[in-house]
Formats: C-alpha cells, structure tokens, sequence
C-alpha cells in the first residue's frame, strides 16, 4: 500500500499560493490602476455580495452546464489552438490554463471566470475562425485575465448582467456600477498581454475591435470610425508600446525619444484612461 500525506489546508494554501505567483508576474506589465481598483473592491461589501452569488451560480448551475456541450483545448481536440494557448502562456510566464470551447451567446467572445484558484479560460467557437495572428492575441487577452486573478470580477460581471433578480437589490446595483468602472481598467491590463505576445500594434487594434462584437477593420483600422472605448484603448496600448518595460521584453528600438518608466506609463495612461 502507498503511503501518502494529503493535508487539505496545505492542498488550499498551495492552490493560493499559486494563484498569488502568477498575480505577481503579471504585475510586470499590468495597468497599476486596474490593480489598486481590484483590491479596494473586492473588499466591498456589495461586491462580496455579489462575487459570493455569482461564484454559487457559476460552480452549481453554468459551468455545468456549459461543460456538456464544451470542447476541451488540447493538442489533440484543437491542436492549433493549443499551440496560441502554450505560447501564449509562456510568453506571459504562467503555466498552461485550462481552456474551453463554447457556442453559448451568454458569454463574452473570451475570457476567465470561475474562482481564483479553480478559473478556467472560455472562448466562443468564432475565435476558432479567426486568423492565426488575431487568434493568437485573442487568447492571450484571456491568459491576461487568468493570470491576474480577474476571473471572479469578471464572473461576478456576468452574473449582473444575465441575472435580474440580483441587479435589482440595493447592493447588485451598487456592486454593477463599481465593477463596471474596474472592467474599464482590467481591459487595458489583458489589451497589454495581447500586445506582448502578438509584438504588433495593428494585430492588437483590431482584436480590440473584435472583442467588443464589432466587425474586423482589417489594415484600416486607424481609419475606422471607432467607438470613444475603443479609440481610448488603442491610445493607451500606443503609449506602452513606448514604455521601458515593453521595449526590453521584446528588444525592439524605441522610435519616439526616450522610453516610458513605469511612473510615467502610469500617469499617462491613468489620464487616457480618466476619458472613458
């Protein structure tokens, strides 16, 4: 007989610990803003209200559900799909999440939800179509949120928005509005990761236009008539494609003057931000 020690607070205080690891590598290039954001409101407790509801909902009836009809990515059910996922994944220094494909119109296009240390990755079967390049950042935009522990805002957002029973009560209204000014935030964060791993302003533009339902522009998307949300995230990822911190990791040249510290990253992009 094998002799084994399985202690169920060290198998949670690891499952945490990991989660907190992977928090703290994606802090290299996450919008501090989003960050210090997500901390005062997770701490609120209209937000807890509502993270605890959506998280009952999410594990007992929609995760379920979903996971009947659901394609599980790997090499072998979606190989080049996979292979965004693995990249992706390295590129942005966490492991490999686990990943599925839907056709549910209740989800966002791609995504992470579920609780911290149990969020899987969720992608309608359309990014499947998309092009490699466009595929590429799609997935790892999701990794971003995975990675930086937004998949319970993210699911609580869900929830506020398909459930009218809980938008209705005092504390679901509140929690709705504060998490929607996060969002706004936590997109620039998952808008760098896409930047990051595809290395292409224009690749990363137009998915930005693709993840919010719109049609892709293709090579005009500078000159397409863009949505102030849109335009303002754009602005936002030119100014960190100038930073210190996105020039060293993909050792490309500098084309406007010196690069951006992180203090000046944070305080231009907190005012681009502030026009949302």
């Amino acid at each position: 007989m094998v002799d084994f020690d399985f202690s169920f607070p060290k198998y949670i205080a690891k499952r945490y610990g990991e989660v907190a690891a992977r928090i703290q590598a994606g802090a290299a290039y996450a919008f501090a803003g989003e960050r210090r954001v997500r901390v005062g409101l997770v701490a609120a407790k209209p937000v807890m209200f509502s993270l605890a509801a959506a998280t009952s909902g999410w594990v007992n009836r929609s995760r379920p559900k979903l996971l009947k009809r659901a394609v599980h990515v790997n090499n072998q059910t979606l190989p080049e799909f996979h292979v965004h996922l693995v990249t992706a994944a390295k590129i942005l220094g966490i492991t490999t999440p686990q990943a599925y494909i839907h056709e549910s119109e209740s989800l966002p296009l791609a995504g992470a939800f579920g609780e911290s240390n149990n969020a899987t990755l969720w992608f309608h079967k359309k990014v499947t179509t998309l092009e490699p390049e466009l595929m590429a950042a799609v997935v790892a935009w999701a990794c971003a949120e995975w990675q930086n522990d937004h998949a319970p805002l993210t699911t609580a957002m869900l929830y506020l928005k398909n459930d009218a029973e809980l938008v209705v009560r005092v504390p679901g209204k509140i929690a709705a509005l504060a998490i929607h000014q996060w969002r706004r935030r936590a997109d620039i964060t998952s808008d760098r990761a896409a930047l990051i791993v595809a290395q292409d302003l224009s690749i990363t533009s137009r998915v930005l236009f693709v993840l919010s339902g719109l049609p892709d522009p293709g090579s005009n998307w500078q000159g397409n008539e863009q949505n102030r949300g849109i335009r303002t995230r754009i602005a936002a990822l030119e100014l960190f494609a100038r930073s210190a911190f996105y020039i060293n990791f993909t050792k490309t040249t500098p084309e406007n003057g010196t690069p951006l510290s992180s203090d000046q990253l944070d305080d231009e992009v907190t005012a681009v931000v502030g026009t949302l």
